[in-house]
């Protein structure tokens, strides 16, 4: 019961933190600023509303990449949007599947705060969106937030990782900062008052030289290894059962 009531008081703040988000996102749309502005919006009712709160280690670690890069972090639930929006750094964009943009509300305004939309049924363009968010992180200074799992895993552990961020990591050559986020999705009850808390670590960033940077799947391995290490971490922090 006590979860029904909290889903719809937050859904209430959502839906009315968002419709407001719409109108600030029209009058200045594409702007990688928005991100920042309305996530911290969405997670400050969000988050008491169910009953949690985060926690982060390593925060230090977006701010030693002052310039562009790519932010990695695992995927398990549509609630990832709050958790990670209650730290989240300046001037972020991530990007989402095309289809995101017609969801009512939230679609629109993820669309108006500049995220990168793909269509990853058809590859030749979702590698040409990667090359144009790859020249434009660069052009603006923005960084991009990629989940390289490609679907949620509902807290049961690291999925498989996509190619599409360690494509575009390799093409702009730009420090990767991962993100790692305790399997809550699993663990989590809402039906209970005593707040959950949410233990995420951001990675030291990952930095190679030009000349000497891996390639695709070398990158791909080594940020699933600090990852996966990342979560387990949390996970012991949190109290969960590590396998």
């Amino acid at each position: 019961m006590l979860k029904i009531i909290r889903f719809t008081i937050a859904l209430i703040y959502f839906a009315i933190t968002s419709f407001l988000g719409l109108f600030f996102c029209a009058f200045r749309p594409f702007a990688p600023e928005n991100t920042l502005l309305l996530a911290r919006s969405l997670a400050f009712g969000v988050l008491p509303i169910t009953g949690a709160r985060v926690e982060v280690e390593g925060l230090e670690n977006f701010d030693s990449v002052p310039g562009p890069a790519i932010i990695l972090s695992n995927h398990q639930d549509n609630y990832d949007v709050f958790v990670i929006g209650d730290f989240v750094p300046y001037r972020v964009v991530s990007i989402g599947k095309k289809i995101i943009r017609y969801f009512p509300l939230f679609g629109q305004i993820y669309w108006l705060s500049g995220h990168i939309l793909i269509d990853r049924k058809r590859k030749k363009k979702a590698l040409n969106a990667m090359n144009t968010a790859g020249k434009k992180m660069i052009e603006k200074g923005i960084k991009v937030w990629i989940m390289p799992e490609g679907t949620r895993s509902k807290g049961k552990g690291l999925l498989p990782f996509k190619s599409g961020a360690f494509y575009l990591a390799n093409q702009t050559k730009l420090p990767i900062i991962p993100v790692s986020i305790c399997n809550y999705a699993q663990h989590w009850n809402q039906n209970e008052w005593k707040k959950h808390t949410i233990y995420v670590k951001v990675h030291k960033p990952l930095i190679f030289p030009e000349d000497d940077f891996p390639d695709v799947e070398t990158l791909k391995q080594k940020c699933y290894a600090i990852m996966k290490e990342g979560i387990a971490e949390m996970d012991k922090k949190a109290g969960y059962s590590v396998s």
